[in-house]
């Protein structure tokens, strides 16, 4: 017996197996697409198996808006096997469609969610969305099944709707987001996580977020506990976010670091490399050196922090990564004396195990491996002598720029599958 279809001898009881059984089968075909769609046709056991495994995750935007409620209306059952779900807006009508709220509601099981509006979209602003979206964004991020969070350009987030996010909270990825602390806020919040204990994070990804916002997250009105956190990724985020280092120097184990506008300040690198040097448990470092608005590289604080990180006499650092340009790969190398001086620093820690060196590039830039290698071989000697050096390509395949903004900064913070995106 297979499912609901049964082939059997006469006077024999055919056998029943549990659906178990057929969910390690379909499992196999997990990364498999069009096998999964044949064998989901197989019999009803197999659907079932298929369809949770193809609907684990799901993007609702403005194209797949234009069928996903028809596919819901046809097999009502889809939204109860989602676990991921990722809404993203841009400069489109999705957060104007009226029966977006209603479709939301559907989804009630959701561990994984990230919340992404665009700059500028006329509903980015939180009193400026309609209230149906408002409740539907409430029941979504307060469900007790949320581990992961990650959301993304919402101006004035009242900070009340925090406090009834679950407590179970793994992972937090704010990006472009700023919180409205008002007294009135305050007061709802409070009221809302009365006797309740603060949501003790442990991983995070911080995007370009004011400081003042930072500096409220990490208040004691906040209803996150980051003394905890294992990985945590920050991209161009001010002063403040030293802050976050202080709060978790004690059990920050990976960290991620976007030098970009940031690098002005000499008293911000400075206490960053002091802040950084002082996690005795820092076991990876990943770091994204680029070329701020005023055109001045960004390697020389890269290389600050290094230095004060591999000559800590308790220094455990075992992976580095850096995704670097095609540009400073191909010769004339560009900041070859900053670069080489940073292979130097890495040279020094004896608990270092890798070091990886990825290259965003574009399907039709002609950049290869063996022209990072060459470049790798040149400009960081030592690493490359040692067999520490690892190396990868990632290309959009499509022939389209791949630039700073089409990135996916997950590497950050070295975390599965889910991370801060910008």
């Amino acid at each position: 017996m297979i499912g609901n279809t049964a082939v059997t001898l006469k006077g024999t009881t055919p056998p029943v197996f549990p659906q178990e059984i057929f969910d390690s089968i379909i499992d196999y075909l997990r990364t498999n697409s069009p096998a999964l769609r044949s064998a989901s046709l197989v019999c009803n056991a197999f659907a079932t198996s298929c369809r949770r495994i193809a609907f684990y995750k799901i993007t609702i935007d403005a194209d797949t808006f234009k069928t996903l409620p028809k596919l819901i209306r046809q097999a009502p059952e889809i939204p109860t096997f989602v676990r991921e779900l990722h809404i993203v807006g841009g400069h489109d009508d999705l957060f104007s469609e009226l029966s977006l709220p209603p479709l939301l509601k559907e989804f009630k099981a959701i561990q994984r969610l990230r919340w992404k509006i665009f700059q500028h979209h006329s509903f980015s602003e939180w009193k400026w969305m309609p209230l149906e979206q408002r409740e539907a964004f409430s029941a979504l991020i307060s469900q007790p099944t949320l581990t992961h969070l990650d959301l993304s350009g919402i101006v004035m987030l009242p900070i009340a709707e925090l406090y009834s996010l679950n407590r179970g909270l793994h992972y937090l990825g704010l990006n472009n987001i700023t919180i409205d602390t008002s007294p009135k806020q305050h007061l709802k919040g409070s009221t809302l996580g009365e006797n309740l204990p603060q949501i003790r994070l442990e991983h995070a990804g911080l995007a370009f977020l004011q400081d003042e916002t930072v500096e409220v997250l990490l208040s004691e009105q906040s209803p996150f506990d980051f003394t905890g956190l294992e990985s945590c990724a920050v991209v161009e985020v001010g002063p403040a976010g030293n802050l976050v280092l202080q709060a978790c120097q004690k059990s920050l184990q990976h960290y991620g670091h976007v030098f970009w506008r940031w690098i002005g300040p000499q008293t911000y690198t400075a206490t960053l490399q002091r802040d950084i040097a002082a996690i005795g448990n820092l076991r990876s470092l990943t770091f994204l050196p680029v070329y701020s608005y005023k055109g001045m590289p960004t390697t020389k604080p890269m290389l600050d922090v290094l230095e004060a990180v591999c000559h800590s006499p308790s220094c455990a650092l075992e992976n580095v990564t850096i995704i670097i340009w095609t540009e400073h790969f191909r010769p004339p190398y560009k900041n070859i004396e900053i670069w080489k001086a940073i292979d130097l620093a890495l040279s020094l820690p004896a608990s270092l195990k890798k070091v990886t060196y990825i290259a965003p590039v574009h399907g039709r830039s002609g950049f290869s491996l063996e022209a990072l290698q060459r470049g790798v071989r040149d400009i960081f000697p030592c690493i490359w002598k040692s067999g520490k050096a690892h190396l990868e390509i990632h290309s959009d395949n499509k022939g389209s720029e791949m630039n700073y903004w089409t990135i996916d900064f997950s590497v950050l913070s070295s975390f599965d599958r889910y991370s801060l995106h910008v």
